[in-house]
């Protein structure tokens, strides 16, 4: 449902959601501006949407492609629970 509206009403998904106010006057945003002048703040929220979002997304996918059970994905999930963390530290500490 989610990605068939992305898809097909995108401003209008956007709008619902109040996107517009989020990617521009969020703390996150707001910190990220003054502390990585060099990185873009839509760049670092991309990835961690990426990394959190499409693993559930393409679950399925994953799932059958490499043969793992719900309880595999899950504890691979947890797994990742603890890297997202120091990846997205890795991606803040690039000059």
């Amino acid at each position: 449902f989610v990605l068939g509206e992305l898809r097909y009403q995108p401003e209008e998904f956007a709008r619902k959601l109040g996107v517009a106010k989020l990617l521009r006057e969020s703390a996150l945003v707001k910190q990220l501006r003054e502390r990585k002048k060099n990185i873009h703040p839509i760049h670092f929220i991309m990835n961690i949407l990426g990394m959190t979002l499409f693993p559930f997304i393409g679950r399925p996918v994953f799932q059958h492609g490499a043969g793992l059970s719900q309880k595999e994905f899950e504890a691979l999930m947890e797994e990742r629970r603890k890297l997202i963390p120091k990846w997205a530290e890795a991606i803040l500490s690039v000059r």
